[in-house]
């Protein structure tokens, strides 16, 4: 690996993401990236680290919406009080990945971005109708968490785009 680029913004992210194309890599969590990494099953030359980006750390509720900011691990998303409320399904799932210290590090956002087989809480958000907000340089789109994925470990996401939230609708009482 050539280089390791910090961004501070989304912004910061998309201009890497930009420049250096297939080459790069967006890693927060790093759970599943790592050990790719480390086995040789992908090769890259520049890792675009969001972590700093504090503006994707959030989980929202705004009665109809829920909105997961891509840097919330899953250890938020089983402790939330709003989707332990009105999401549980989520929560269970993000409560079954791995062990606290990957609960604490992997985001759910990573795991979609990644298309992990493993990963417990896309079926989750599946079965929510979650969508995924995808930004890139020249603006963003909005798609259904299932269509991202084209099979293990293969996304439809461009080199040059980036995750930064998932939203779906609350549950109601008894669904």
């Amino acid at each position: 690996m050539e280089r390791y680029i910090l961004a501070k913004t989304v912004e910061e992210a998309l201009d890497a993401l930009e420049e250096y194309g297939d080459r790069a890599r967006v890693i927060n969590g790093g759970t599943d990236l790592i050990l790719l990494l480390k086995d040789g099953k992908i090769k890259i030359d520049y890792l675009v680290d969001i972590t700093n980006i504090t503006e994707l750390n959030y989980i929202e509720n705004d009665d109809e919406l829920i909105k997961v900011g891509a840097l919330v691990p899953h250890s938020g998303v089983e402790k939330s009080r709003v989707i332990n409320e009105k999401a549980a399904v989520l929560a269970e799932a993000s409560r079954a990945v791995g062990s606290p210290q990957v609960r604490n590090q992997g985001t759910v956002v990573g795991n979609i971005a990644n298309a992990s087989p493993a990963a417990d809480a896309s079926l989750a958000l599946i079965a929510l109708g979650a969508e995924a907000k995808v930004v890139h340089k020249n603006g963003e789109r909005i798609e259904k968490v299932e269509n991202l994925f084209e099979g293990p470990g293969r996304t439809n996401l461009m080199s040059k785009e980036l995750i930064t939230e998932l939203r779906f609708q609350q549950l109601g009482p008894g669904q």
